[in-house]
């Protein structure tokens, strides 16, 4: 470029940006102060690392279908039931997504997100205020996002089974006495007691 992207952002397009980016002749700041000033290239930047159409669900579901089956296949973190149950529900949280309704293409500053936690697996739709968001700019995907979203969403959730602590144990290959003793020690924090009894999602590690 013959001119200095900042004194004209202007005039380049986000490619052309991250462009000089990536051949270090732009450098972090630069790019910030680019995407703050061009409102339109900023959302576009947006759209490149966060899941913002129906497509995008897709690929994000796949992509961490194949981390989980890497991850099973090392065999050093957690259980083959653990996993096998984090695919099953996967595949259950893609089939109801395939027989419902979805925007195609979110609206500026929409994502769709897929979050896991010990509750179960679950599509989302998050807002994020521009404003808020591009002095954070310019991360390589949605997981560098320290900021939470403004508004969040759940739209699809499967759910995690509420298992006994037999069924539990038998999951990880360890004596009721090792789950009750982790229960006890605080390292099962999502365990909830139901009389006397106690029940563990299935998910919780």
């Amino acid at each position: 470029m013959e001119k200095d992207i900042r004194e004209n952002p202007m005039a380049y397009s986000l490619d052309e940006a991250m462009e000089e980016f990536g051949h270090g002749r732009l450098d972090r700041i630069g790019l910030i102060g680019y995407l703050r000033a061009n409102e339109a290239e900023s959302l576009k930047y947006f759209r490149l690392i966060f899941i913002t159409d129906v497509d995008g669900i897709y690929k994000a579901i796949e992509a961490q279908r194949g981390i989980w089956i890497d991850v099973q296949q090392d065999g050093r973190v957690h259980s083959v039931p653990y996993f096998d149950r984090l695919l099953s529900m996967l595949d259950d949280l893609q089939d109801i997504i395939e027989n419902s309704y979805l925007m195609e293409e979110l609206p500026p500053w929409w994502a769709y997100s897929i979050v896991v936690d010990t509750s179960g697996i679950a599509l989302c739709m998050d807002y994020y205020h521009d404003e808020e968001f591009r002095p954070l700019l310019p991360m390589q995907s949605a997981e560098d996002l320290e900021l939470p979203p403004d508004q969040s969403y759940t739209l699809i959730k499967v759910e995690s089974k509420l298992l006994k602590v037999e069924d539990y144990a038998a999951n990880f290959g360890v004596d009721t006495s090792a789950v009750r003793a982790w229960i006890r020690r605080g390292k099962l924090p999502a365990a909830i007691k139901y009389g006397r009894e106690w029940r563990i999602p299935e998910l919780c590690k």
